[in-house]
């Protein structure tokens, strides 16, 4: 269930950044077109992405570090659970989450951006050919 749970969200998060990267498609050839090369166009998506992907994981992983004890707390008294004082959050170590939840898709989407500019001409991103 656990593995199942991150896969979605990393396929979550790839898709969503992939989704805005296919919606950019014109904005890519008219950046090559002004002739920025390939190389130069996947740095600067891939930064913003990585940007935008450490933002949400830093978010996500301090909300869930000083949310945790007290949710699983709540959820305990909601459901009348015995031996509710037994129970304690725990995370996995911050490597394995960056792991995760940033290289991973952050490897997706250099290898997105890297296949649709390699063969195209701006013409072909801009009036999607």
């Amino acid at each position: 269930l656990i593995f199942f749970s991150i896969f979605s969200m990393v396929m979550f998060i790839t898709n969503l950044i992939v989704n805005h990267i296919s919606k950019n498609r014109k904005n890519l050839g008219t950046l090559k077109a002004f002739g920025m090369s390939n190389k130069s166009i996947v740095m600067v998506y891939s930064s913003i992405s990585l940007a935008l992907i450490l933002i949400s994981f830093l978010v996500g992983y301090l909300f869930s570090t000083f949310v945790g004890n007290i949710s699983i707390t709540l959820f305990a008294r909601a459901f009348d659970i015995p031996n509710a004082s037994q129970l304690a959050y725990s995370n996995y170590s911050i490597l394995t989450l960056l792991i995760f939840f940033v290289l991973v898709p952050f490897a997706l989407v250099v290898i997105k951006l890297i296949s649709s500019l390699k063969g195209n001409t701006p013409g072909d991103l801009i009036y999607e050919r």
